[in-house]
């Protein structure tokens, strides 16, 4: 992921505010602080210009120390997964599968959007497909809210945190993926379930996806997906994304006021 410019979820300031400098930070990860060394890995994996160039080895080397010496953040554990995925070996995607999961148990949308397509399109030498696994973990990535227990008081994580549900919207993407599925028969079932495919997307148009939004109103307006055709329900989604500004929900509602 991208860290925000804002100022409260700019990471580079955060690290500054933390340490003083990033000699600092990298001082304090060599004498075996462990919240150092995940910051200092998270530094490396999205790179602070002439400060500290980006390095996803390094990143994954520091990354990789925090986490074997019980730095268990689901964050951290999440973007070592995709750091790792990404090297695309056999060996790298073993461990990525590994953090997945772990991230995965604590909560990490993300993760568990990850481990949910490990699942379902299998990754060879690392785990067989399982559709019935990955949904498992995909609904849990739709469904899932934290609560007043689970919400972690450390900065850095909740920092984390802030930003992956602000630029993600991983939420969202989990019940796209599900609408999707569910559209093309790649479930457990086997073939096609267009009610559940079309509750899922309506629950991502309720929160307010765009996208679902406009794929909602073309639904009711054709009667896809084995939906009866519903005009004023059409423009209703339909008015939503246009009202954001999508072009498409504006182009289709158009030519449906001017039938």
């Amino acid at each position: 992921m991208n860290f925000f410019t804002s100022e409260d979820l700019d990471f580079q300031r955060y690290c500054i505010a933390t340490y003083g400098s990033i000699e600092n930070l990298i001082d304090k990860t060599k004498k075996g602080e462990i919240v150092a060394q995940a910051h200092l890995g998270c530094a490396y994996s999205e790179g602070f210009g002439d400060l500290l160039p980006q390095d996803n080895d390094k990143a994954i080397g520091w990354l990789s120390t925090a986490v074997e010496n019980g730095y268990e953040s689901p964050e951290i554990l999440g973007k070592l997964g995709r750091l790792l995925d990404w090297k695309g070996t056999v060996v790298c995607r073993r461990k990525a599968y590994e953090m997945y999961h772990r991230a995965a148990r604590l909560g990490n949308t993300s993760s568990q959007i990850n481990l949910a397509e490990m699942y379902r399109l299998g990754v060879e030498g690392v785990v067989s497909e399982d559709l019935k696994e990955s949904f498992k973990w995909l609904k849990k990535a739709a469904d899932e809210d934290l609560s007043e227990s689970e919400v972690r008081t450390d900065l850095f994580s909740n920092t984390l945190r802030r930003m992956q549900n602000a630029i993600g919207g991983e939420k969202q993407t989990a019940l796209k993926l599900l609408f999707l599925n569910y559209v093309d028969g790649d479930c457990p079932e086997g073939q096609p379930q267009p009610t559940k495919a079309v509750y899922y997307l309506t629950r991502a148009a309720e929160q307010g996806d765009t996208e679902a939004q406009v794929i909602l109103g073309e639904i009711y307006l054709t009667g896809g997906c084995k939906q009866l055709i519903d005009l004023p329900r059409a423009r209703r989604w339909l008015n939503k994304a246009s009202d954001k500004g999508d072009l498409r929900a504006k182009e289709v509602n158009y030519l449906t006021v001017n039938e």
